[in-house]
């Protein structure tokens, strides 16, 4: 038995260069490689000789979907440095020549009906492949490239396949089975784990370890019998295993940690500053690469030589992100708030046992506030990093932190140094839910600020909004910071041509949040485990403003539909899916074109019904989405406009005054697009224009409920409609409220306003 003592496994690089999650990381004989949701490969080599120094040598690109799967194929006669395969949405499987990385694949290998989710070595060079299609594969790489086995028997997506041994290939699924094949048959299939099951490790060829959405991790007996099961990522789903040299094995999973194993159970946790931890997988040496979902891959080692100092500037840095993702993960769920160091305990509370292991407890050691995990293999706390979002606490080395004020609300962009300024600011936009109308802005406050060596509180003069001159930018830590310049005359934003749409998403919430409510519903109502895995992917392609598939619009469109029936507790999330789904046209034709087979109601009768313009009543974030969802719905088809007169006679009526800023928002956005429908197309009702000036009226009215936003929108709908004089007419009521606005703080509502006044 190892002992969990012995093991000690620390950072030993952190691969940076991917732009959106890594979802593979394997060994390539002394490279490793990775494979991300950002369509590239990337090989990494090391050039260090005292300390390893990785560095990306080749990126792969030829790949049109995101990659899910990677496999190396070791080296032969003809290809020295063996070969590389990448699996991907696209349902293709490349192979690359690491030599010639960059002149593109070797071979493409086409067969499979749906995402290529896994790739593995198979027997005397083979490659072995899984699909969301319900099928594996046995690729003959080295020769004809052609594919010598179809493994027919899942019923729904496969998502791993193993070489078991000589003759025994092994698959598991998204239908919970896992089958055992020989030449080409299904002669055994296990049953044990009562949700997805996502990886296979094998452990002899009469033995073999398996991992699930279930938590649970089980070990095998060829014959059939389960002879263990291990937990131990706080039941959260468990998406790879991997064996180590020794005895030894790792997993990672939904937790965001890598857990490692030995024969008396978990020996050694490693929190990662992700909020998942998608592959890992063991070198011969025992070192661990991890594809994490924060865009990084992490290289960790036992080996002294291998392995960082622990008072190296990168193993500070990733225990502060390690503290800070712990921190956030915390405060989303609800388990602790805004921190103020006088209710934090001192040092002397890490005398206590911890509660369960991966607890995390913050302690006061002086004025700095430290982040501890609780490991329970070890019986001892851990110190993860300085918690920096304490009140009296700096950003962790290599960070700098910017405030920004917009719309009246002070707001921390945080930026690491050597960090892509637009990856910042679109972070900074997703964490706050701001319009992605701002990211050339803050990516461009960034740039002009992040080398400031310095950061100070005060009050900073004369930073402008490069768009409007207003100063829509107040950062209060900048030591110096110069104007942008207006480089083209201000001009009249209006009258608008295009529609304005809800598009900002938290993806990784909104799935997290998804699989939550699924599990808890009735099972009739419930999402299969196989769909929910490509509505993941299709939110990530949504909020990348990727183009979905044809083919999977049925499958969301039915997941919408059941979740539309969840009990209102829980509907909020079908509603936020919908709403972000409507943002792609011919996603959007293909929702709103099609009845639930229930009731025969439409999508947008549905979406009525819940923003409660027919009196009914339903909770702030429902009726919130289900206005975010209507404004997403219009078109050139013009759907809405029969529900025109509804719609603005609700908007009409003073029930406006008891709406939330949110609400009001997204009531503003609507009459906006009704006013851009008007204006581009035309109105078969002319009373339809003096009903919406009507509800804008009102909307402006309760000007100490709007926020800038609003504010906005409302003027530029009015600025839209306003050209012809019954529409001037009607609007004299709120002229003087427009000439206050011309004095706005918000440079874009000011401008709008002045535009505005001379036309009324």
């Amino acid at each position: 038995v190892i002992m969990a003592e012995n093991l000690s496994y620390g950072l030993a690089a952190t691969l940076t260069g991917h732009t959106a999650a890594v979802r593979a990381a394997i060994f390539c004989g002394s490279s490793i490689a990775t494979a991300s949701l950002d369509e590239t490969a990337k090989l990494w080599t090391n050039s260090g000789t005292d300390r390893p120094e990785w560095s990306c040598s080749e990126t792969l690109k030829e790949h049109t979907r995101f990659i899910y799967a990677l496999a190396y194929l070791p080296p032969s006669e003809t290809r020295p440095l063996g070969l590389i395969a990448t699996g991907s949405v696209d349902k293709r499987i490349l192979v690359w020549d690491p030599q010639v990385g960059s002149a593109g694949p070797v071979m493409c290998l086409t067969g499979h009906a749906d995402a290529v989710c896994c790739l593995s070595l198979g027997i005397n060079g083979r490659l072995l492949s899984s699909s969301w299609d319900s099928t594996a594969r046995v690729w003959n790489v080295l020769n004809t490239g052609d594919c010598e086995q179809e493994l027919k028997g899942h019923t729904m997506s496969v998502c791993a396949v193993k070489q078991l041994s000589e003759s025994s290939i092994l698959t598991c699924s998204a239908d919970k089975s896992i089958m055992r094949w020989e030449e080409g048959k299904n002669v055994q299939t296990y049953h044990g784990h009562v949700d997805v099951v996502r990886d296979l490790e094998i452990i002899s060829p009469t033995a073999f370890m398996s991992c699930a959405n279930d938590g649970t991790i089980r070990i095998w007996s060829i014959s059939g019998s389960c002879d263990r099961v291990l937990h131990g990522h706080e039941g959260k789903y468990i998406y790879s295993i991997t064996s180590i040299p020794g005895g030894l094995f790792a997993s990672a999973g939904e937790d965001g940690c890598m857990r490692v194993w030995n024969q008396s159970g978990l020996a050694q946790t490693i929190q990662l500053p992700c909020v998942t931890a998608w592959m890992v997988q063991a070198s011969e040496e025992g070192d661990l690469v991890v594809a994490c979902a924060d865009g990084h891959a992490r290289l960790f080692s036992k080996s002294e030589h291998r392995k960082l100092p622990a008072a190296s500037q990168e193993v500070q840095n990733f225990q502060a992100e390690v503290a800070r993702s712990k921190l956030e993960e915390e405060a989303e769920s609800g388990k602790i708030g805004d921190l103020d160091t006088k209710d934090i305990q001192g040092i002397e509370s890490l005398q206590q046992p911890g509660k369960s292991d991966g607890q995390i407890m913050m302690v006061k050691r002086e004025h700095v506030v430290e982040a501890h995990s609780w490991s329970a293999a070890n019986n001892s706390w851990t110190m993860l990093g300085v918690v920096s979002d304490a009140k009296d606490t700096q950003p962790p080395p290599g960070w700098q932190y910017f405030d920004i004020e917009l719309d009246g609300k002070k707001m921390i962009c945080k930026h690491k140094k050597g960090e892509n300024p637009y990856m910042t600011a679109q972070k900074f936009l997703n964490s706050n839910e701001l319009d992605q109308m701002y990211l050339d802005e803050v990516a461009d406050f960034v740039i002009k600020n992040s080398e400031a060596p310095v950061l100070e509180f005060g009050n900073v003069q004369g930073n402008v909004d490069p768009l409007t001159s207003g100063g829509a930018y107040r950062p209060g830590r900048t030591t110096d910071l110069k104007a942008a310049p207006v480089t083209k005359p201000i001009e009249a934003p209006f009258p608008m041509t295009t529609f304005t749409y809800f598009t900002v998403v938290k993806s990784a919430g909104l799935i997290k949040k998804l699989k939550e409510f699924n599990s808890c519903v009735e099972e009739f109502l419930r999402i299969s485990d196989g769909n929910i895995e490509k509505i993941e992917t299709i939110v990530v392609s949504l909020a990348e403003k990727k183009e979905v598939a044809v083919e999977n619009f049925e499958t969301l469109s039915t997941a919408i539909k059941n979740i539309l029936l969840w009990p209102e507790a829980n509907l909020f999330v079908g509603l936020d899916l919908l709403r972000l789904s409507l943002t792609q046209p011919a996603l959007r034709a293909h929702l709103l074109d099609n009845r639930t087979p229930e009731d025969g109601k439409d999508i947008l009768t549905t979406l009525l019904e819940l923003s409660g313009f027919d009196g009914s009543k339903f909770s702030g974030p429902i009726q919130m989405l289900a206005l975010r969802g209507l404004a997403n719905s219009f078109d050139e088809n013009g759907r809405l406009m029969k529900h025109g007169s509804q719609i603005m006679s609700a908007i009409s009526v003073p029930f406006v005054a008891e709406l939330s800023k949110q609400v009001l928002l997204a009531c503003a956005t609507i009459l906006l697009n009704y006013a851009v429908s008007f204006h581009v197309y035309g109105s078969i009702e002319p009373s339809l224009r003096i009903s919406c000036i009507m509800g804008l009226n009102n909307i402006l009215s309760h000007g100490s409920q709007l926020d800038h936003e609003s504010t906005l929108r409302v003027l530029l709908a009015m600025g839209t409609l306003c050209n012809d004089s019954d529409s001037a007419v009607a609007l004299t009521p709120v002229k003087p409220l427009v000439r206050n606005l011309m004095s706005s703080g918000d440079g874009r509502v000011a401008v709008a306003a002045s535009a505005l006044a001379k036309l009324l």
